[in-house]
């Protein structure tokens, strides 16, 4: 192997190390709950990570595995949308809380009826419920499962499907569209 390319996998290692040591750290925050490190990673999370699932992993779209909440704001009005880790059941939705009973997706939907953008489908969603997450461990892919365990997400949320309300909830927002 000559120099150059030695230097080239010395770095790499280097860097994929030092990845791995603060994904780490990040993980052993969150599960100790130190707030400093949950709302570090959160602000990275809405200024990066959340861009890139939105583009790379389609998120809404047909064989994603991410969804887009949309939610009103309970003090501004004004609509946001999340994007979001859900596994589907016959009737509702499963979402881990990674940041918690304060994450705002979860206490505007607490409020507001919403809409969940999955697999290129509007649903009307509402009266999201908290759950241990070991009750619904199962009904989680094995990769949701390992990022549950690693962060020490212990809460995770079910969401019912309202479909009686989707034509409020369509008609409100196209109104607000319009506008």
């Amino acid at each position: 192997m000559s120099t150059p390319t030695r230097i080239a996998v010395a770095v790499l290692a280097v860097v994929v190390v030092g990845a791995i040591v603060r994904r780490l750290r990040i993980a052993a925050g969150m599960r100790r709950g130190d707030q400093a490190v949950i709302d570090a990673k959160l602000k990275r999370n809405k200024r990066f990570a959340n861009k890139m699932v939105r583009l790379v992993g389609r998120a809404g779209r047909p064989h994603s595995v991410f969804a887009i909440i949309e939610c009103t704001g309970r003090r501004t009005g004004r609509t946001y949308t999340t994007p979001i880790r859900v596994v589907e059941q016959p009737d509702e939705f499963v979402v881990p809380l990674t940041y918690g009973r304060k994450t705002s997706w979860y206490v505007n939907l607490k409020h507001n009826p919403g809409i969940l953008h999955w697999q290129g489908h509007a649903i009307p969603v509402g009266n999201p419920t908290l759950v241990p997450s070991a009750t619904v461990t199962r009904l989680l892919p094995p990769p949701s499962r390992f990022l549950l365990w690693l962060d020490g997400t212990d809460e995770c949320v079910r969401i019912p499907k309202h479909p009686e309300s989707a034509g409020a909830i369509l008609t409100r927002n196209e109104g607000e569209a319009d506008q």
